[in-house]
């Protein structure tokens, strides 16, 4: 009887004892569960939610973080300059939809936006990936919308556009253009790249 007994307290301890690959997978969980709750896990984060179409969700994520994100700029350390990037793209990206209820109308916005990605660029000369995102707040702003044509059509003759989003803006600068099939072709590269081809439609002409 004692020995059925040991024999059924080693067999349930056996199916109940976590294996070695358990305890290392949920090690790594809690370890990614620490990183996420760090300032530079949710600014990884809410790189991914900018990535994937969510431009305020990524701002409201990084404005928990540096509320005071609107004092930071390029000489901002490195952690402070990823985050500022990605609340003036969110901006750009959102039709200028952010902080509205702080008194932030759309094109003073949209200026922020520009001044700030401007800086970014500076900092980072000869940098396709940053001239492309300026250029993407320069299409929505009419005074700025030849200049940032310019670089963006330039990118695209090189072949440097490496973002869905930054054939989504050349699209639309084709079409203030009236260019459809120059629309359709930047479209389709923008859908070749995106995860969603649904933010890939074909633009209406920004508002002149």
């Amino acid at each position: 009887m004692k020995l059925r007994v040991f024999a059924l307290a080693a067999f349930v301890g056996l199916v109940a004892a976590p294996s070695t690959s358990d305890a290392c997978i949920n090690g790594v969980e809690l370890e990614i569960e620490r990183m996420n709750a760090t300032p530079a896990g949710q600014v990884a984060i809410a790189e991914r939610e900018l990535a994937d179409g969510h431009p305020v969700w990524a701002a409201a994520r990084v404005q928990q973080q540096f509320p005071n994100i609107r004092s930071e700029g390029a000489k901002a350390p490195p952690l402070g300059r990823r985050a500022v990037r990605l609340y003036a793209l969110a901006i750009v990206r959102s039709e200028g939809k952010i902080d509205a209820n702080a008194g932030w109308a759309p094109w003073g916005n949209y200026e922020w936006a520009l001044e700030t990605l401007k800086d970014l660029e500076a900092s980072t000369p000869n940098n396709p990936a940053r001239q492309a995102e300026l250029a993407e707040a320069q299409i929505a702003l009419p005074r700025t919308r030849a200049e940032g044509v310019r670089v963006i059509e330039n990118l695209d003759g090189r072949d440097l556009l490496g973002s869905p989003y930054a054939y989504l803006a050349l699209a639309r600068a084709r079409q203030a253009e009236g260019d459809d099939g120059g629309t359709i072709a930047a479209v389709r590269r923008c859908a070749m790249m995106s995860s969603d081809r649904r933010r890939c439609e074909k633009p209406a002409a920004p508002k002149s």
